[in-house]
């Protein structure tokens, strides 16, 4: 059976109206986009299963996007194999 291994990123720059925003705007600490973070998950290893809208408490207004990732964890080989 394969067990997996997940992880999440959360976009916090998105603004309603203005899907671009997330690709374009940079980090002030490690000048990456949005995008150059789920490129580098992709290169480890890391599959994209689910997007999801959130928005704050008691809003409809979709505030981040959380990005659920998933990737086979690895089994160590048995002394036999």
């Amino acid at each position: 059976m394969i067990k997996w291994e997940l992880t999440a990123y959360v976009c916090n720059k998105y603004q309603p109206g203005d899907a671009m925003t997330i690709w374009a705007e940079r980090d002030k600490k490690t000048g990456k986009t949005d995008w150059d973070e789920l490129k580098g998950l992709a290169s480890e290893g890391w599959e994209l299963v689910s997007v999801t809208p959130v928005a704050n408490y008691g809003s409809t207004v979709t505030s981040q996007i959380m990005y659920t990732f998933k990737r086979p964890i690895e089994e160590p080989k048995k002394a036999d194999e």
